[in-house]
């Protein structure tokens, strides 16, 4: 695989998981109700949804600066292990798919790093 290739994969696949998390995170900081709805489905406290956010918010913007990019995408990673872990045990199988993509596009990001 070329340079420009691994560059332009990089950086693709950089956008999309910064616009996603920074989307996901806003809608947990401002309570939109399908967020609340699903927080209390889960049985976690109000809490956590915005700890969630600011973790969130943090990774769509620490992935554009080289120096936090690697523990941007490890957090990136945890979290949506945790995410994962969630669904499996609310038994929400059809929902598995967002976090399996945002692993699928940190993983691209993680191995195709300069």
């Amino acid at each position: 695989m070329t340079d420009e290739i691994k560059a332009a994969l990089r950086n693709i696949a950089m956008l999309i998981l910064s616009v996603g998390f920074l989307g996901v995170g806003m809608l947990k900081l401002i309570a939109f109700p399908a967020m609340v709805t699903a927080f209390e489905q889960w049985q976690l406290p109000s809490w956590s949804m915005y700890i969630i956010g600011v973790i969130e918010l943090a990774i769509a913007v620490s992935l554009f600066y080289q120096p936090w990019r690697s523990k941007a995408i490890m957090a990136a990673f945890a979290l949506m292990i945790g995410a994962i872990s969630v669904h499996l045990i609310a038994g929400q199988f059809s929902q598995l798919y967002g976090p399996l993509v945002v692993l699928l596009f940190a993983g691209l990001l993680r191995f195709t790093e300069a």
